[in-house]
């Protein structure tokens, strides 16, 4: 599944996890990732490099239709 790194809903505690990712990982809102998505917990995992990363659908990422 293709997403955009971005903060859909606004919330603060949202704006932190994408600190986060692009602290850790270099990942920044904007960005198109691929990863796997899991249904039951709405993660997107995906890696960048060495890094491991995940992002929740409708939270700090939204689906990219081809």
């Amino acid at each position: 599944m293709k997403v955009e790194i971005k903060n859909v809903t606004g919330s603060t505690a949202n704006k932190w996890l994408l600190w986060e990712l692009k602290k850790e990982a270099g990942v920044k809102e904007g960005d198109i990732v691929e990863g796997k998505f899991n249904p039951n917990n709405k993660a997107v995992d995906f890696s960048t490099g060495t890094s491991e990363c995940v992002a929740w659908l409708g939270e700090t990422c939204e689906e990219v239709k081809d």
